[in-house]
């Protein structure tokens, strides 16, 4: 299969119930969400590092739950340059998050915020506190 990289493909991280069973429901509601963002593609068990603690069979209930983005690339390709930097300029502190150690809390907290995932994550990772924490709730 060939796949047409010249557009962004996010990655959607895993979601997880209570337990830290698999939520296919809410995995598929993420998915969902994307899509109707107008995603292009996505990327599913990525680097995130919950790809390398799920068994083989949860993989494939994640990959079977997968139906299938980024407008700043959208509006760039069409020429629409001082729009692409205006959404870069609002997006670039979310994106200066890629830089920590605990990015993966991060993006699930940032969702369960926005009612598109869960921030329920695999062990060993702990919950965001104190600063950390208010500063993505804010």
């Amino acid at each position: 299969m060939k796949v047409n990289w010249k557009d962004v493909y996010p990655a959607v991280s895993t979601q997880f119930n209570a337990d830290q069973s698999l939520n296919i429901k809410a995995n598929q509601q993420v998915i969902d969400n994307q899509i109707n963002d107008g995603i292009d593609g996505i990327i599913c068990l990525d680097t995130e590092g919950e790809n390398c603690s799920l068994s083989p069979e949860e993989k494939r209930l994640i990959l079977t739950a997968t139906q299938e983005v980024v407008a700043i690339f959208g509006l760039a390709s069409q020429g629409l340059y001082a729009e692409a930097l205006q959404l870069y300029r609002w997006f670039l502190p979310l994106l200066k998050l890629d830089t920590i150690p605990t990015l993966v809390q991060c993006i699930k907290l940032a969702e369960h915020l926005c009612g598109r995932g869960s921030e329920v994550f695999s062990a060993p990772r702990l919950p965001l506190e104190g600063a950390e924490r208010e500063l993505l709730s804010n």
